[in-house]
């Protein structure tokens, strides 16, 4: 009996853990045989609950025993686990069924997820393009599917042309165009700051519900410098990029979208201005803003504009650097250093007195 129980638990790992070992104990005591115990637990409904995708249509063994399919689906969850898809909660043995099916072993799940990925955080200029140039949604799914499979990518291309062929494209079919998805995009942008802290409700609340209409106004104000005859205007990446760009300038000011001009947006661009950077350098301005003012009205220094920040904390220009400074210093002079604003910009970071320099550009 102990040969012939050892014998079914190697071949059914985790026998007790879906409750058939007690069953097996009980054929094996009443003299089963073993190909009968081996029958009796591939019939159970625990065992097609643990083992779904074991056979495939006609009932044949996909996998040389249960072992195999088991260290198969537990490659699949390390795959998963990897790219940080894995919710062990969540996790239900059907989900894996899929990928046996089409014969998708676990290496290639890695190859697939690595390129979803990868189109994942590097395909939003040509999602907007597809949708700014011929009205199409094209999502992360959608361009995976091109990807993978030719057929798709050829009926894409031709939904992409006969679009483009029979609608007519003009400049306010681009603003229009271009600010829904520079709205979208937005969108995206602060409720990812939200959760990391980087702006409240309250502000993000704001942002967002700004008329359309005078968003339109932005997007054709960016895109054309203000001119009624451009002669040089952004390119569609550079405007969507430009628009985030006016938003996260808004986050800091008193009210409204506070429009930076196109040079200004250069200046950013020519720097390296990252949009994290952006964010970081405005979520500070907006939370020190009122003591930053009163620092300067103490040190008879003028105001701590917008301007004065990006100027120092996004651009490192020493004027506005030393500027900063000298209102620190005038503050700990007054003898407020112990609740006001301690920090000072050195090379371009922003330091703490008694603390590590914290990265600001």
């Amino acid at each position: 009996m102990a040969h012939l129980l050892e014998e079914i638990r190697t071949m059914f790992p985790g026998l007790d853990q879906v409750g058939l070992l007690d069953r097996v104990v009980d054929l094996i005591r009443d003299d089963a045989p073993a190909e009968e115990v081996v029958a009796s637990i591939r019939q159970s409904p625990e065992y097609r609950r643990i083992f779904p995708g074991i056979v495939d249509d006609t009932g044949a063994m996909r996998f040389s025993s249960e072992r195999e399919y088991l260290d198969t689906v537990r490659s699949y969850r390390d795959v998963l686990r990897e790219f940080g898809l894995f919710d062990p909660a969540q996790d239900d043995p059907l989900d894996y069924v899929a990928f046996i099916d089409q014969g998708i072993d676990p290496n290639e799940l890695r190859d697939r997820l690595q390129t979803y990925r990868a189109l994942e955080e590097g395909s939003q200029a040509l999602r907007d393009a597809f949708y700014v140039y011929a009205g199409m949604d094209v999502t992360v799914d959608d361009l995976y599917q091109a990807v993978v499979s030719p057929e798709f990518r050829q009926a894409m291309m031709d939904e992409y042309n006969q679009q483009v062929a029979e609608n007519p494209f003009d400049y306010d079919t681009f603003i229009t165009r271009a600010t829904q998805r520079g709205l979208q995009r937005v969108a995206e942008l602060l409720q990812n700051m939200q959760k990391q802290g980087l702006l409240s409700g309250e502000v993000v609340s704001r942002l967002m519900s700004v008329d359309p209409s005078f968003a339109r106004q932005v997007m054709a104000a960016l895109f054309t410098g203000g001119s009624e005859s451009p002669t040089d205007t952004l390119g569609l990446d550079e405007l969507l990029a430009a628009f985030e760009a006016a938003v996260l300038g808004s986050a800091a000011a008193e009210q409204g979208l506070e429009m930076p001009s196109r040079g200004r947006i250069e200046e950013f661009r020519l720097a390296g201005v990252t949009r994290a950077r952006a964010a970081q350098a405005y979520s500070l301005y907006q939370a020190r803003r009122e003591q930053l003012r009163g620092m300067a009205a103490r040190a008879g220094q003028g105001d701590v504009t917008q301007r004065v920040v990006e100027d120092a904390l996004l651009l490192g220009r020493t004027a506005a650097v030393d500027f900063l400074n000298r209102i620190a210093d005038r503050e700990r002079s007054l003898g407020r250093a112990a609740g006001g604003f301690r920090r000072t910009v050195e090379d371009g970071l922003l330091a703490e007195a008694g603390r590590t320099a914290v990265q600001a550009r």
